[in-house]
């Protein structure tokens, strides 16, 4: 990892909250390696710890976070890493116990600032992990200095010029050789959903969606997949208890079971491992990732493609283009990452944009509420379910903004988090103020076009089947449901009876019937 990637996150995560304070945010890298080889999680969330508590006790001055080599062993470095402040300081009598768990200078501190001081004790115990100590140097009103110790060792730049190549080689191998694959991908997320079956979709694979670890387990029970890729943290059954309950029948070979997840913590991952999942894909997920993820692990096999649909819209018309200048307007929004994750297709990008809006209304309400009531398991739930969903559709400052208020809430859910909240709901509603600005007749009959053209094909393949009576029609069926349910609604439960009793004719009856609906 770079040395400065770190700084860069950091500087991300706290500016607004230093700029709101009048503080200044400075960071040194001295003469560290620019590039390094150890837990850039750790070491960034032990700075983060330190950082939060020197904004927490600074009403004036800079910030300064500090990198430097202490010692030098063949290829590894002994680095400190210190914050600095001008703060209210901390008496010489108290210093002795400031890393124990729960203490703080004394309890008016606690009245004043809030929090327990949990964070200092975190900290130790990362540097400890990575062969390092903790230290404090401080005098009353004048400021402290607050430092950890790792050995890291050398590492190496990781750039790569052929990464677009690469890319473009992942996708084109899994459309050559996988086309056709049957994917479950579990996520109760509606729109992390949508963004991994776009995704999937892209390069050929066939997708099924299960909202839980339960549906998930039924699904695997009644039906042959090849590739799981599993959410961890979900309502009903978690991502590792349907695992547990998977591998009864499957083995990691039969049936490769791929973790999603947006933590990085190697115990995480750690705990994917001993419940049976071969290998984990982070969030937000990146396409080349996940390709590659799946080119390691889909079995190599003949596969039917006889019904799958690729759906790719790269621009193709001047309305997408003059949506696609609109989109670019919304400074909050990297357009080109939300499209990428979407598979380049803007229709489909502009209609989770639209989703994740109406969701973040509600979602952040109930947040707050549950905040206030000191729900605070409840409350990371609500929080955690926008955040994967920013990050994948570009949101990136949101994004950013959810995760630190995730790390507060994990170190310390009684700290006062009211200007980082605050902002968000600022960002939230800037957002959704942009995007209902744009020119949404437009937007709609874009949308309106693309749903029907997506629609129209997928009626066609469908009763395409039914009208030679190929039993595929019932699979098919099943992966277009949810689709014609937000079209059709209630007639779809009639067409599924019609085609589950293999009554084909009555199926093509009910379709002919309720086509002309649409729209």
């Amino acid at each position: 990892f770079s040395i400065d990637k770190i700084f860069e996150n950091l500087a991300n995560m706290l500016t607004e909250q230093t700029k709101i304070k009048g503080l200044n945010l400075i960071f040194y890298s001295n003469d560290v390696p620019p590039w390094l080889k150890g837990d850039i999680t750790r070491i960034q969330q032990a700075l983060m710890n330190y950082l939060s508590n020197a904004i927490k006790f600074s009403a004036h001055g800079n910030i300064e976070v500090n990198a430097k080599v202490l010692e030098t062993k063949a290829s590894k470095f002994f680095i400190e890493f210190s914050v600095s402040d001008q703060g209210c300081g901390i008496s010489q009598e108290k210093l002795n116990h400031i890393f124990k768990a729960f203490q703080q200078e004394d309890t008016s501190t606690t009245r004043k600032f809030g929090g327990s001081g949990l964070g200092l004790t975190i900290t130790k115990q990362l540097a400890k992990l990575m062969n390092g100590h903790v230290g404090v140097e401080s005098k009353l009103g004048e400021g402290s200095k607050f430092w950890f110790t790792v050995w890291l060792k050398q590492g190496e730049e990781n750039v790569s010029s052929d990464n677009t190549i690469n890319e473009l080689h992942n996708e084109q191998k899994l459309l050559d050789s996988y086309q056709g694959a049957n994917i479950l991908v579990v996520e109760d997320n509606e729109i992390n959903a949508e963004v991994a079956q776009l995704l999937l979709a892209s390069v050929g694979l066939k997708v099924e969606i299960a909202k839980n670890g339960q549906q998930a387990v039924e699904k695997v029970n009644k039906k042959v997949f090849d590739l799981v890729l599993m959410d961890i943290q979900m309502p009903v059954m978690d991502g590792l208890q349907a695992t547990v309950q998977i591998r009864l029948n499957y083995d990691k070979v039969s049936l490769p079971i791929l973790a999603m997840s947006a933590s990085a913590f190697n115990e995480d991952r750690q705990a994917c491992i001993d419940v049976g999942m071969n290998d984990f894909v982070a969030k937000p997920v990146s396409p080349n990732n996940l390709f590659s993820k799946l080119l390691k692990w889909l079995p190599s096999k003949q596969y039917s493609n006889s019904t799958v649909l690729i759906d790719s819209n790269h621009l193709k018309n001047k309305k997408d283009a003059a949506i696609h200048k609109q989109l670019q307007s919304i400074t909050l929004l990297h357009v080109e990452t939300g499209l990428k994750n979407c598979a380049g297709n803007l229709q489909n990008y502009l209609a989770l944009l639209t989703k994740f809006d109406e969701m973040q209304k509600g979602s952040f309400a109930q947040f707050k509420r549950q905040l206030a009531s000191s729900l605070f398991e409840e409350a990371k739930l609500s929080i955690h379910a926008l955040k994967g969903a920013s990050g994948n559709l570009g949101l990136d400052s949101i994004y950013k903004e959810i995760q630190l208020l995730e790390n507060n809430l994990a170190i310390d859910p009684q700290n006062n988090n009211e200007e980082l909240i605050a902002r968000l709901a600022c960002d939230l509603q800037r957002f959704s103020q942009a995007l209902n600005e744009l020119e949404l007749s437009d937007l709609a009959q874009a949308k309106t076009q693309h749903n029907t053209i997506n629609i129209d094909k997928a009626l066609e393949k469908l009763s395409a089947l039914l009208s030679i009576d190929d039993a595929k029609a019932n699979e098919y069926f099943d992966t277009i449901a949810d689709e014609l349910s937000n079209t059709y609604g209630a007639k779809v439960k009639e067409i599924k009876r019609h085609i589950d009793n293999f009554d084909y004719l009555l199926a093509l009856e009910v379709i002919a019937r309720t086509k002309h609906t649409l729209f």
